[in-house]
């Protein structure tokens, strides 16, 4: 069964070594895996008022990146079960728990960044040049 990728054009920075360790990890994981990097950052729930509601142990925390990586079967089922249930996910990762799968996450590198704000653009633009 061939496995797909499935990756955000946002995150140009994505390292070789981080995909050689998804793929690595996928040959062991019937579920999938995805790069992911632990939350360091405290992470609070707000209310209506922005007042903290609750303020959530970060120990088992992380944050997902992509690429996401599946058996082609597995997130065909997945994501077709999301169309058919008209549910709502905010990656492929949550297609497949929402199966009963759960992806292992496999430690990405930071700098691996989502391009969706003028501030990411500025984070970038540095990151290239610093890598140069």
């Amino acid at each position: 069964n061939p496995y797909v990728l499935i990756h955000d054009a946002v995150r140009p920075f994505v390292s070789h070594d981080d995909l050689n360790l998804l793929l690595d990890t996928l040959d062991e994981s019937d579920d999938g895996a995805l790069l992911a990097v632990p939350v360091a950052d405290t992470l609070k729930l707000a209310n209506d008022n922005q007042a903290v509601k609750i303020t959530y142990p970060r120990d088992n925390l992380w944050r997902a990146f992509t690429p996401q990586a599946f058996r082609l079967n597995k997130i065909s089922s997945a994501l077709e079960n999301v169309i058919k249930n008209d549910l709502e996910i905010t990656d492929d990762s949550s297609a497949m728990e929402l199966m009963g799968a759960r992806p292992k996450l496999v430690p990405g590198d930071v700098q691996n960044i989502k391009i969706t704000t003028p501030q990411d653009l500025i984070l970038a633009e540095k990151l290239i040049k610093v890598n140069k």
